[in-house]
């Protein structure tokens, strides 16, 4: 019973923060990228390569309308997804999470999660709008990036790790020397390829509105996670996961 619980939890956790995650993109992501589709729209238009008809509009905004109302079913999907993988890393590193409430243990990995799957990356390769880059650069783009997760994950369970055998002040050396390979890391990986030809109001909106989604989404969890984690599952890792 408690493996079905806890795999309940685990997918209820991702469900829920994905939905919100996409109720946030439809609100904030959505209308910055109609403003940015309108800019790609009006090229095409001028470069004659698309007809400004009525059936176009109509199409388009059939479209459209399909593409925002999917996001958000697709959003829940993807966040069972993450939410599966925070809940199963949760089980096996719960004990060694400072603090003896399962939401401020949910919140302190999900902090770190963050940092890691998305803040780190965010400062080197800054989401942009479907109308910025060369799709032939995507593939080197793609391998940048998850390279850089890669590089930041090890970096973050090798700080953790060696924390755990450190006392006083020799943690604080430990965490700025994570922080300074951190640093020295982020300017040997390769400048984005992109060059961004679209407005910089729009440019920054897409990521503000972005960071926010994606954030909304690891404040959601733990909360999630660490409340149905109290109620229905507390002692979960010793009956499962040894």
């Amino acid at each position: 019973m408690k493996f079905l619980a806890f795999i309940c939890v685990i997918l209820v956790s991702g469900i829920v923060a994905g939905t919100i995650q996409g109720i946030a993109n439809f609100v904030l992501v959505e209308p910055v990228l109609d403003r940015a589709i309108s800019l790609e729209n009006m090229a095409l238009f001028d470069s004659g390569d698309v007809q400004n008809t009525v059936e176009f509009r109509l199409e388009h905004e059939a479209y459209r309308t399909w593409q925002k109302g999917g996001q958000i079913i697709a959003s829940a999907i993807l966040g069972m997804s993450f939410g599966s993988l925070f809940g199963l890393i949760y089980a096996y590193v719960k004990k060694s999470l400072p603090s003896s409430d399962t939401i401020k243990k949910s919140l302190i990995l999900a902090a770190i999660m963050w940092l890691v799957l998305f803040a780190i990356p965010f400062v080197k390769y800054p989401s942009n709008p479907p109308t910025v880059g060369d799709p032939a650069t995507v593939g080197e783009r793609t391998m940048f990036y998850l390279g850089l997760i890669t590089v930041s994950g090890l970096l973050m369970l090798g700080t953790c790790y060696i924390l755990k055998f450190l006392h006083g002040n020799k943690k604080f050396l430990a965490l700025a020397g994570c922080a300074c390979i951190m640093g020295v890391t982020l300017i040997l990986f390769p400048e984005p390829a992109d060059t961004t030809n679209v407005p910089k109001d729009l440019l920054y909106d897409f990521r503000l509105a972005s960071a926010i989604s994606v954030t909304s989404f690891w404040i959601t969890i733990p909360f999630v996670l660490g409340g149905l984690w109290r109620k229905f599952i507390p002692d979960v890792r010793d009956d499962f996961i040894e």
